[in-house]
């Protein structure tokens, strides 16, 4: 609330000076906005400028996507392209990224149509942004085609593909091209190896799995940072192999780690592991928890053995903390009309 009552007052003395038409001033105090969640008179700023450059067009459309409005982004994305303002290769990786985040196909399809008209088609990392976007938006088929028909591609560009891959339940997908692109000479980076074991988790794929983790250890230079760690504990867990995965959590002292202890937990939950779970239950009590969703999957772990003393006793934690789990959210664009579904967790 400082930091809102602070820039308010710039702002008062850039209307005084007469700076408030300065398109660079402008973005300057819309970013301010919504960092400070003040999406209102961001909009506002937005709206008095005289001068709309490809910068303040970003930023609004960041801002509303930021602070949830979705609907919102989306509507002024299209006005911005009514507008005819002028793309470069910077500004169209930017606007693919939000479609990626706003899982806006239709107007990822239009950037695409941009794209061609002004002849960045072959440009690797608009390329790259482009499979991004149309994997994220759930269009694997055209994230594919358009791979396919790359005829530069750079490490970045495999690791999008692959990654597209095990976000859309094509985990073996993502290995074939996990292997063809060492095949081809390109040298897997560290998010080469993030995205393809995480492709495995989802997937199931152990035995890839394992594999890929002692290609990277015994074949390359690179060394295995607790994310690849935990991506392993995430594989064996999700496959059901509980101890094993549990075995390498305390192995590695990730016993305070709150996002691999709550994976885990999950997957005691789906296979009925409740020995293991009980000991992450009590782990998580000696934890200082700051995040809602931590104790939300705690309760539902004792909803789950019928211990409603224990459950209240999480509730009233979370009250206490003053923490709240906010609604889930998603989007999705059907013909170019989007969608919202608001969820709440139990």
């Amino acid at each position: 609330m400082g930091c809102l009552i602070q820039g308010t007052l710039i702002h008062a003395h850039v209307i005084k000076y007469g700076f408030e038409k300065s398109s660079h001033v402008a973005t300057l105090l819309m970013d301010m906005y919504g960092k400070c969640g003040n999406v209102e008179d961001a909009s506002q700023v937005f709206d008095l400028s005289p001068c709309k450059d490809a910068v303040s067009w970003s930023t609004i459309l960041s801002i509303f996507a930021n602070l949830g409005n979705g609907h919102k982004a989306v509507e002024l994305f299209d006005e911005m392209m009514a507008a005819g303002l002028p793309f470069d290769s910077v500004s169209l990786m930017e606007y693919l990224s939000l479609c990626s985040r706003l899982g806006a196909l239709s107007q990822g399809k239009c950037l695409h149509g941009l794209m061609t008209k002004i002849g960045l088609e072959t440009d690797t990392p608009v390329g790259t942004a482009l499979i991004d976007m149309y994997a994220k938006c759930g269009n694997l088929s055209s994230a594919r085609s358009f791979f396919n028909q790359m005829n530069i591609k750079d490490v970045i560009c495999w690791n999008a593909m692959i990654t597209g891959c095990g976000t859309n339940g094509c985990g073996d997908e993502a290995v074939g091209l996990f292997w063809k692109m060492n095949s081809l000479g390109f040298q897997p980076n560290n998010s080469t190896f993030l995205s393809i074991l995480s492709a495995c988790s989802h997937a199931g794929l152990v035995k890839h799995g394992f594999q890929i983790f002692e290609h990277m250890t015994d074949e390359t230079t690179l060394v295995p940072d607790m994310q690849h760690f935990a991506c392993l504990i995430d594989l064996l867990a999700r496959a059901g192999h509980l101890h094993a995965a549990y075995q390498l959590v305390k192995s590695l002292s990730l016993e305070q780690d709150v996002g691999v202890l709550g994976a885990l937990l999950g997957a005691c939950k789906i296979y009925g592991e409740i020995a293991i779970g009980a000991e992450i239950a009590r782990k998580f009590f000696e934890l200082d928890l700051s995040d809602a969703g931590c104790y939300v999957l705690l309760s539902n772990w004792y909803a789950g053995l019928k211990d409603w003393n224990r459950v209240e006793m999480v509730q009233d934690l979370l009250r206490l903390k003053g923490l709240k789990k906010e609604p889930g959210c998603s989007m999705i664009d059907i013909g170019g009309s989007f969608h919202t579904f608001v969820f709440e967790d139990t």
